[in-house]
């Protein structure tokens, strides 16, 4: 997609968002991995380079996504590629909150490949206090389409997901988040420090 991110759009990030990294030790349990606390308000807009600096330098240990470029399009839709990393993917759902059960019942449905591959996804939407509206317009999996079935089943999911975060996260809340004029809008809190097993 053509969106290129320098050490500059991450520290831009990391001073926007405010965030402190601390490590936890490895021999942390999983659910235990990543780990929010404090908050503190953020109104703020991100850049694509900016929010794909921001994933691509995510040190928690199960993140999924590597190799990720984020762009937001006139037309306020945002578009994503990337890489999965499969075997980070199950631990990652567990982490925030999904049983084995449903993480794998989620593979299935998607005919996820079980290797790292490669993802794109394009949509909008916005988030208004804490409640996610919006659809997702297209997605690959491995360079193959995903049908319109199987996309809308994978959105709910996701839209309940993002929405259960929320409201179980005091660390964050956001009252307006949506995509205007090639960037990211976020009104809302976000945590002071976040503990991770890197």
């Amino acid at each position: 997609m053509g969106v290129a991110y320098t050490e500059s759009d991450y520290q831009a990030m990391s001073g926007k968002v405010g965030l402190e990294i601390r490590e936890l030790p490895a021999s942390t349990p999983l659910e235990k991995s990543i780990v929010e606390e404090g908050s503190h308000e953020v109104s703020e807009t991100f850049s694509p380079a900016e929010m794909t600096a921001a994933i691509n330098k995510n040190t928690w240990r199960y993140f999924p996504f590597v190799n990720v470029q984020i762009r937001v399009n006139a037309d306020n839709s945002i578009e994503a590629s990337g890489l999965v990393v499969v075997d980070r993917l199950l631990k990652y759902a567990q982490a925030l909150g999904a049983t084995a059960e449903e993480v794998q019942m989620g593979i299935d449905a998607a005919k996820l490949p079980n290797t790292t591959f490669p993802f794109y996804v394009k949509g909008k939407g916005e988030v208004v206090d804490n409640q996610v509206s919006g659809n997702f317009l297209s997605a690959e999996v491995g360079r193959l389409p995903v049908p319109a079935g199987i996309l809308s089943d994978i959105q709910g999911r996701i839209v309940g997901a993002v929405e259960a975060k929320l409201v179980n996260n005091p660390s964050i809340s956001i009252k307006e988040a949506r995509l205007e004029n090639g960037s990211a809008k976020f009104v809302g809190t976000l945590p002071n420090v976040e503990y991770v097993v890197k």
